[in-house]
């Protein structure tokens, strides 16, 4: 069974760049805004279970395509 990062289209570079930055930086409470399909919080949520990620999207037609 793949999981929703998967299903999801190649993520943007912003979203890449986010990736990058916030594999590096501790914490369990993470709160993420995209411009795209929110691939960067998804990372942080799969790879960190223990975490509480919450996503704030600032384009709703994004979000509607999850």
């Amino acid at each position: 069974m793949s999981t929703l990062l998967e299903t999801l289209p190649p993520a943007r570079p912003a979203e890449l760049h986010a990736i990058s930055i916030a594999k590096n930086i501790a914490g369990e409470h993470v709160l993420a805004t995209t411009v795209g399909r929110g691939q960067a919080a998804i990372t942080l949520a799969e790879t960190r279970p223990e975490a509480k990620v919450s996503l704030w999207f600032h384009d709703q037609y994004q979000q509607q395509l999850l």
